[in-house]
Formats: C-alpha cells, structure tokens, sequence
C-alpha cells in the first residue's frame, strides 16, 4: 500500500503540474478572469485525482460574488480567511473563492514559474516582502485595502501565513494581515472557511495522496460591530481571537 500511496502521490504532483499549465495558456490567451481560470483548475484537477469537496455554508460565499443589478447598490464585500494545510489547498481555494475575489500569498510566490505569472497576472496581493523590495508590508496592507474599496472586491486569505502539514485537526497562531486589511478597507466583515484535516486523502512528508472526499465549512461572517469603541489594535487581537477560536472548534468537529 505504501508503493502505491507514493505513486500515487507524484501522480498527483505531475497532474497539478500539467493542469497549471493548461490553465496558465488558458488565462493568456483568453483574458479569462481569476474566477473563471481557479474554477476550470479545480475542474481539471477533481477529475484526474478523484478527490472531491463536500461544502457547507455555499450561499454565504456566493452571497459575496453576485453584484446587484442595480448599480447603485454595491455588492456585499468580506475577507476569506482558510486555514492552511498543504500546496492542495490552492486548487481548493479555485473551488471555493467567488467572482471578484483576489488572493493572497508570501512574495517568494511570486518567483515561482507559471503559478507565480498567473498569480501576478491575477492581480494577488504578495506578502511578507524582503527589505530589497522598497515597500514595507505595512504599505502592501494599505494598498491591498485601497484596492478592494475602489474595485468593490473580497480577499481570500490565510491568515496562519504558512503550511502546517499536520496529520491531526490543527491551527496555528494567526497573523494580523488579513484583519488589518478587513479593518483599513472599511470594517469588511470576516467569512471564516475551515478546510477538514485531510492528511489521510494528501499528506506531502509523508508523500502520501489517495481519492477522497474533503469536508469544508464556511462559517456566517463576523461583523466589526463587535469590537465597537475599541482601538485598532484591540479590536483586530479581538476579532483575530474570536475568528480564531469558531475556527479551530469547526475545525475538530468536522474532521472526526
């Protein structure tokens, strides 16, 4: 079983690859949107490696990727915040984020072949930026809020900022990017989305990948409205707790 487990697993590693690709050309050569690129990614990748999601809570994402009809009322806009488990949840996160929906991820991202041209071509916001770089991660936050107040758009974001590779329900310590971004482009609410541990369907140290189903939940938004008449700085540790918190009970119930 272990030989096949590790076949298995660069087979899904190759697939990714190739499915990139194709995704990648696709992009270039329609002008496709994020959305559009993400979802036809999930597609491609779901058939060839048979893993499947089982989504909770799917209204409250695409509540946030309809714009109204009636131009004067503007769509409902929010932050996404995952936990992060493995280099399987991009193409997850293709499933899961709506239309109008930026992404997030660490600069180094960004030197990547293919999946860092898309992403830069995808208009992501690149995190934890060197010195060298000439803008502070202070600086990228701002921008990133301005972006989404002026485009009427969400952020998915994970706000763990690194992969945990864990074999049991975990999360770890959050960073406070997404919130001050959700904070600076006006009180945006926080849509929670918990991914269940599925370290027995992909699991990269131990190389292993089989076909499965994968539970996700998204959890109702939580409003600023909560920390109201605190400072910033409160009131970002507080919504970050609170978040925190629905997310890791989530979290252990639906990875049983």
């Amino acid at each position: 079983m272990g030989s096949l487990s590790h076949l298995r697993f660069y087979f899904v590693l190759f697939c990714t690859g190739i499915i990139f690709f194709i995704c990648f050309c696709y992009f270039i050569l329609t002008f496709l949107t994020n959305f559009t690129t993400a979802n036809l990614c999930w597609y491609l990748f779901s058939k060839f490696t048979r893993i499947k999601l089982e989504i909770q809570g799917s209204e409250i994402i695409e509540r946030y990727g309809t714009r109204h009809t009636n131009t004067s009322e503007p769509k409902p806009r929010c932050v996404f915040v995952l936990n992060h488990q493995s280099e399987l949840d991009i193409p997850i996160l293709g499933k899961l984020a709506p239309n109008y929906t930026l992404r997030s991820a660490t600069w180094r991202v960004k030197k990547m072949p293919l999946f860092g041209w898309y992403m830069q071509l995808s208009r992501s916001i690149f995190l934890d930026r060197p010195s060298t770089s000439g803008i502070t991660n202070k600086q990228v936050l701002l921008d990133a809020a301005k972006i989404l107040q002026e485009g009427n758009l969400n952020i998915a974001m994970y706000p763990e900022g690194r992969l945990s590779h864990s074999k049991t329900p975990n999360l770890q310590p959050m960073k406070r990017g997404a919130f001050v971004i959700a904070m600076e482009a006006g009180n945006m609410p926080i849509v929670p989305v918990v991914i269940a541990n599925y370290a027995h369907i992909f699991h990269v140290p131990t190389r292993h990948a089989s076909s499965g189903t994968i539970k996700i939940r998204v959890l109702p938004p939580l409003e600023w409205t909560q920390v109201n008449g605190m400072d910033k700085q409160r009131a970002i540790d507080e919504m970050m707790e609170a978040v925190s918190n629905k997310m890791y009970e989530t979290l252990i119930e639906i990875s049983k």
